[in-house]
This record gives C-alpha cells, sequence and structure tokens, in this order.
C-alpha cells in the first residue's frame, strides 16, 4: 500500500497491533493483525505520519552516505571504515621489484604503488586486505568464545561485499556459521553479537525462549548490541 507517498509493504499476521517498521535502507513494512479494518490502519499512520516521514528521510539519507562511502572510486584522501576504526587513504611508493601492497600507519590506511594502479587494481588489493582482517578478528572472537560455549564449529566467511540480508547464518547439523563480511563496516560489538548469536545457534536452532535466554547468559547486552547494528549505517 501507499501512503503518503511512502510505499509500505504490509502483511496481515496473528498478533494483537499494528508493528510499523523503517528498515535500514529507508523501506518500510506494516504488520498488520487479522480483521483489523482499514480505517483503523489509516487513523494509526496518521497518528504516527511525522514519525514516518521523518524516520523514513533520515534512513534514506544514512543509507546513501553508506553505499557511496562504500562504492567509491578509492581515490586518495577518501575516507575507509574498518571496525571502529576509520583510516584516509593515501598512495605511497614502492620499491622497485617490490609487489603492490595494502599497510596502515596511524590513521591512514596506504597503497604501496597506488598512483599507478586503476581503480579496479586499487579495489581488489583493498578487499583482499579487508578480507584478512575480517578473518583474523573472527578467528579472535571464535576462539574466545568456543571454549566458553563448549561449541564445534566450521566457519564459513560470507563473501560478498554488498549484501546486507542477513548477518549470519547457522545450520546446526552441519556445524556450519556464515558471517556477513559487511560487519567489518560496523564496531567490534556488532560482530561479537552475530558470533555469539550464531553459536547459540548450534545450541538451540530457534528464536524460542531457551535461545534468548542463551542470548541472556553468554551476552548480558546482546539486545543493546542488536540495536545498535540495527542503527548504524
Amino acid at each position: 500500500m501507499t501512503y503518503d507517498g511512502i510505499e509500505i509493504d504490509t502483511v496481515y499476521k496473528p498478533i494483537r497491533t499494528l508493528r510499523l517498521k523503517v528498515k535500514a535502507d529507508g523501506s518500510v513494512s506494516m504488520s498488520i493483525p487479522f480483521g483489523l479494518s482499514l480505517d483503523r490502519v489509516a487513523q494509526f499512520l496518521e497518528k504516527n505520519r511525522a514519525w514516518l516521514h521523518e524516520t523514513v528521510a533520515a534512513k534514506r539519507k544514512q543509507y546513501a552516505e553508506q553505499q557511496q562511502q562504500h562504492t567509491h572510486a578509492l581515490e586518495e584522501g577518501k575516507v575507509f571504515p574498518l571496525f571502529d576504526a576509520r583510516y584516509t587513504l593515501r598512495f605511497t611508493a614502492r620499491a622497485d621489484n617490490e609487489p603492490n601492497s595494502v599497510y596502515t600507519e596511524a590513521d591512514h590506511l596506504c597503497i604501496a604503488g597506488g598512483a599507478d594502479l586503476t581503480p579496479l587494481q586499487r579495489r581488489r588489493l583493498i578487499e583482499r586486505w579487508l578480507l584478512r582482517n575480517f578473518s583474523d578478528e573472527v578467528e579472535r572472537l571464535l576462539a574466545l568464545w568456543q571454549p566458553r560455549m563448549n561449541e564445534d564449529y566450521s566457519p564459513v566467511i560470507w563473501r560478498p561485499f554488498n549484501v546486507k540480508t542477513r548477518w549470519g547464518t547457522c545450520k546446526p547439523l552441519e556445524r556450519f556459521i556464515r558471517l556477513n563480511i559487511r560487519l567489518l563496516y560496523y564496531p567490534r560489538e556488532c560482530l561479537e553479537y552475530v558470533v555469539v548469536h550464531e553459536l547459540c545457534h548450534l545450541k538451540e536452532p530457534s528464536h524460542n525462549a531457551r535461545f534468548h535466554a542463551l542470548m541472556s547468559h553468554y551476552l548480558p547486552d546482546y539486545k543493546q548490541r542488536k540495536q545498535l547494528l540495527r542503527q548504524q549505517p
């Protein structure tokens, strides 16, 4: 349905109250209780009209800035995020017969030989560097939490850089954990939340009361971390 120029994805569910949600990209969804009249739905939307427009505008702006930040041409001076840090790209000279490389120096992300590389070559270097850092951080967190939770796993990194449908998936029978590499753009505590979340699924596949009890036991502030993940770009 369309309300005041805003497209809203609606679904009827066996719930008691209307639920209106603005997603990270600015799209809107609404869950409607079975049997609720369209007049009641219209009244609800009118009551929340100002909030809806303000939130949609803010989310769309934030998402557009995020997409621009993550898809720039990697020109010198551009800012690139990695977990809690922000690095300014800088091109440096490389020694003869030395391969092109990426390294950090203070708050700079340096590409040796970068000035002579095409944007695609720079991006491939950066992506390999990011993947190494992401893998190292995932392994650190798994090494920290596996003894605490006593769960064996076969972690698999979710490689696509522009996929934001799920932050993680778990197949308890196969002991597979997949993590979305876009988590490297978020605070480390968000990545830790997703890691613990998926490890808990090895114990309890469903999002039932037992699962949430496990999350509370291992990560008491998991709800705050989940909210942080939703708020971040």
